[in-house]
This record gives structure tokens, C-alpha cells and sequence, in this order.
């Protein structure tokens, strides 16, 4: 490949997996390799892995990875190990799922690592149906067509209303 990689190109659509037969020693033995099927087609999970690494580093965004390492560490329990969930970091990265509006985690995330982010979102205060605590979300999520929000106090995604514009500050205290 000639051209630049661009993060929209090294994007995960899918997970695929090969298996290969061979005879070794008198024996038949598997072996499986894990593609990740990108809109360059299907990359050999290792190489990919490097490639996604490679673009991070060209970008200077090295800090900002690490970041969503860390944020994956504490968000993510069902990835038991260091090496699952630094792919899914690196998926995650490669998504730019930091800058997408319609993540659960957008709010949270970008408060803690990229304030200044914030302050190009389109930010409503909500105040979901479970909890009933009031909490800050973005238009996109609240317009995701299926009429609720991931509520940050319980994780359950659940009905809400729009609260008015007041104070924000006061829906600093949710989880994140």
C-alpha cells in the first residue's frame, strides 16, 4: 500500500477469523489466525495492531492512547487481561470513538482527559427515569432514534426528560 493510512481506513468493521490445517509430525494440526477486516480488507490482527500503533505515533497521539488505555482499564471488566484490553483500546483509537458525540462515554471522557472538547458538543441536561439524578449528555445520544440515554449513575440506558439549561456544574458528580 502506496498511499497514506488514514485511522478511517485501519477502522475495525469486523473480527475474522482463519483457520489452516497442516500435517506436522504425522498429526493434523489447527492453527487460527485473527484478521481485522478494515476498509482495506482483511489485516492480520498482529499487523494491524502495529500498523494502528504506527498512526498514533505519527499523529502525536501517543498521551491521548494511553488515556484511553487507562479508560478502558477501568471501564471495560470483562477484558481480564493487559493485552485484550489494549486492543480494544487500539479499536477504539482507531474508530475515534473519543470524538464521536453518540458514545455512552463521550461526556465522562472527554471531562477527564479533553475538557476543551466539551465545549464544541452539543451538551443537554437530562435527567433519566431510573435514577432520577439529573446528569449531562450530548444531542447525538439523545437522538439515537430509540428514545433513551445511558444513564451514568446505574449504567441501565433508560426513558429521560431535558432539564433546563442551568447550572451544569452540578452534574459533575456522576460516575467517570
Amino acid at each position: 500500500m502506496n498511499e497514506k493510512l488514514t485511522f478511517d481506513d485501519l477502522a475495525q468493521q469486523y473480527d475474522h477469523l482463519e483457520s489452516r490445517t497442516q500435517m506436522e509430525n504425522g498429526r493434523k494440526v489447527t492453527r487460527f489466525i485473527s484478521y481485522v477486516h478494515t476498509r482495506q480488507g482483511n489485516i492480520e490482527r498482529s499487523q494491524w495492531q502495529s500498523m494502528v500503533r504506527e498512526l498514533i505515533r505519527e499523529a502525536g497521539e501517543e498521551e491521548l492512547f494511553q488515556q484511553l488505555l487507562e479508560w478502558t482499564g477501568e471501564r471495560t471488566r470483562w477484558l481480564k487481561t493487559k493485552k485484550a484490553r489494549e486492543n480494544y483500546a487500539l479499536e477504539l483509537h482507531a474508530s475515534r470513538i473519543f470524538d464521536k458525540e453518540e458514545w455512552v462515554d463521550f461526556v465522562p471522557f472527554n471531562r477527564k482527559y479533553r475538557p476543551d472538547r466539551l465545549t464544541s458538543a452539543g451538551l443537554v441536561p437530562v435527567e433519566a427515569d431510573c435514577c432520577r439524578k439529573e446528569f449531562i449528555t450530548t444531542l447525538a445520544q439523545i437522538q439515537n432514534g430509540i428514545g433513551t440515554v445511558c444513564c451514568p449513575y446505574c449504567g441501565r440506558f433508560s426513558n429521560y426528560k431535558k432539564k433546563g439549561n442551568g447550572d451544569k456544574d452540578g452534574c459533575d458528580k456522576e460516575k467517570g
